[in-house]
């Protein structure tokens, strides 16, 4: 059976909306914008490894739900984490994440609208390499490991001599310590 992401995703705005009780779309949106939605996603996956037995059949599994949600739900969600291609996604994702070695603190949010964000607190244009810094550290301010701090503080030198540009080009701070961009699919 070929199930799609995009199905999974509506069944699971359907479960949000038994979770919070109001339109599906909005309560996906409640739970994404209210920060939820990590937590809803790490419990999902919880699901999985808590529900599903290798040693029983696909049906036998589908009989054996989580409470709360319909059978229905819980076999299109177990199709798409047995299907062959998911598995070599889910698979080829864990290597990519573990080849990085700097990581951003932002999140799934976006960098125009972390960037907002900065222009609307300091009431000045924010350049790349000011938001490189913001989205590379900690709340309390400290960095995620090493490399990032190296990177940062380079950047933070480069922009306090006062060569950097707001616009984006190969001689704005982030182009000067990271060098040419390699534009094309990430």
């Amino acid at each position: 059976m070929d199930v799609s992401h995009r199905k999974v995703l509506g069944e699971i705005d359907e479960i949000c909306y038994d979770i919070v009780g109001s339109s599906s779309r909005r309560s996906s949106k409640i739970i994404h914008n209210d920060g939820h939605w990590k937590k809803w996603k790490e419990y999902r996956l919880s699901l999985f490894d808590k529900f599903y037995d290798d040693s029983k059949s696909r049906e036998e599994n589908i009989r054996n739900p989580p409470y709360s949600i319909l059978a229905v739900e819980w076999a299109a969600f177990l199709d798409y984490r047995l299907d062959e291609k998911a598995k070599q996604m889910c698979k080829k994702n864990a290597e990519n994440r573990a080849k990085l070695r700097i990581n951003h603190t932002s999140g799934s949010k976006k960098l125009k609208r972390k960037m907002t964000e900065l222009m609307a607190k300091t009431g000045q244009p924010i350049n790349r390499g000011t938001l490189y810094i913001h989205t590379h550290k900690r709340n309390d301010g400290t960095y995620i490991n090493e490399e990032t701090r190296i990177v940062c503080e380079k950047i933070s030198e480069i922009e306090s001599e006062g060569t950097a540009l707001i616009e984006v080009s190969m001689n704005d701070s982030l182009g000067q310590v990271f060098g040419k961009e390699h534009p094309g699919k990430l």
